[in-house]
């Protein structure tokens, strides 16, 4: 017969209890919350054994155990996203992501978000240890840091500064490096240094006056600097470590490098440059450094006049290796869409995808997954299944206090809703 609060009883043989639940009609949280939530069927319970203590002790172990999957899961999600979403400064005054790991270039373009608009001219983007994005805006000499919800923080830099800034790296002190393309003081001043808080330290020279204009900058692992200068009457890349006196070691490149722009330390310590040598489809390249020991013997264009490449900019590296590179212009009559290619860590191009037309891609950077609010789904989980635990609990004491249970008989009680 129906019991009080919903409950059902039947008599069972004497010598044990047993206490069986079936799944709520609530609609689930989670797969996990509803699977955990619901009790082994048929389970025998000791008549010596309080009911209420027992059973409910099982049912939130249980109860623990989803909880602990969903944080495990949502942590494994958190990881993974973050390792292959990347960020793409577009020239309309807005940055958008991308999903990486999906197959095709089309599954990648489906993917979009936009991630922050209103920039002032957007270039160079970076990361810190908290996920915060720096990006540069040129037009206003500053570098605005957004949160991952794309909730600016703050802004660094002014036009004492920053002159025309065009990329920005951190090292892993968080210090902010900015290279500007108009030099302070005199035409060898193109590097800004500021501390992690934002306030500025110091200007940093380039080798000479031949050395005009950076454009990319990067760090290793190591907090050496790299710096790309494309103008002036030499087009090289200067290496910039504490070892040395003024933090100067030289010219990785010699100096014969047109073109030279983005720049990014792979994953096994390469440093790699992108070379628009000549304008359209072509004649353009990445190059590769080998960058220890100092200077590097060779280094190698690995991707000479490839036609997946076409004035690129901005290039970022997975952790396999792989690379991204923003191509600003669009391969000629009858194809007015411009493209980020992916090629493998041996210059091999494996897929493309559109950014659009006007819109073109400038610099990348991976980054963590944007979100509304952090941890929203897993805080929704914890939640629901919090609740489920309360009313459950309540519902087996009150049956516990309401049944008689003696030595010779049992009472079977299911959950109903």
């Amino acid at each position: 017969m129906q019991g009080e609060n919903g409950l059902k009883n039947s008599n069972h043989p004497a010598g044990t209890l047993r206490f069986t639940s079936r799944p709520s009609k609530v609609a689930p949280l989670s797969p996990s919350c509803t699977m955990l939530l619901t009790t082994s069927p048929q389970k025998q319970i000791p008549i010596s054994q309080p009911l209420d203590k027992t059973s409910t002790n099982d049912t939130v172990m249980n109860i623990k155990k989803s909880i602990t999957y969903l944080a495990i899961t949502s942590m494994i999600f958190t990881s993974a996203t973050m390792a292959s979403t990347i960020y793409v400064t577009i020239n309309t005054g807005e940055v958008w992501t991308y999903d990486t790991s999906l197959a095709t270039g089309a599954e990648i373009f489906n993917s979009k978000k936009v991630f922050v608009t209103g920039q002032n001219n957007p270039n160079g983007i970076a990361f810190d240890a908290a996920d915060n994005a720096y990006i540069v805006n040129s037009n206003s000499n500053e570098v605005r840091v957004y949160n991952r919800h794309g909730s600016l923080l703050r802004t660094i830099g002014d036009s004492n500064s920053l002159l025309g800034p065009s990329d920005v790296t951190l090292d892993s002190n968080g210090n902010i490096y900015v290279a500007n393309t108009q030099s302070a003081v005199s035409n060898e001043r193109y590097i800004s240094k500021f501390a992690a808080d934002g306030t500025f330290i110091k200007w940093i020279a380039s080798p000479d006056n031949n050395y005009l204009t950076a454009i990319g900058i990067t760090t290793d692992s190591f907090d050496n600097l790299y710096v790309s200068f494309p103008g002036g009457n030499i087009a090289g890349i200067v290496k910039y470590t504490s070892d040395v006196p003024n933090g100067m070691q030289g010219d990785l490149s010699g100096g014969d490098i047109n073109g030279v722009g983005g720049l990014a330390v792979d994953s096994f310590g390469n440093l790699l440059a992108t070379a628009a040598l000549t304008p359209g489809p072509g004649g353009d390249a990445i190059y590769k450094f080998n960058t220890s020991p100092f200077p590097p013997a060779t280094y190698d264009d690995f991707t000479p006049g490839s036609p997946f490449l076409i004035d690129p900019l901005g290039i970022a590296t997975s952790p396999d290796g792989s690379m991204f590179v923003a191509n600003t212009a669009t391969p000629g009559p009858g194809d007015d869409v411009s493209r980020i290619t992916k090629l493998d860590a041996n210059g091999n191009p494996i897929l493309q995808w559109s950014v659009g037309s006007p819109e073109f891609g400038r610099f990348l950077a991976f980054g963590p997954s944007p979100v509304p609010e952090p941890s929203s789904v897993a805080l929704l989980g914890l939640v629901g299944c919090l609740s489920l635990i309360f009313h459950r609990r309540r519902r087996i004491a009150r049956s516990m206090k309401d049944s008689p249970v003696n030595g010779t008989s049992a009472t079977v009680f299911r959950l109903t809703d």
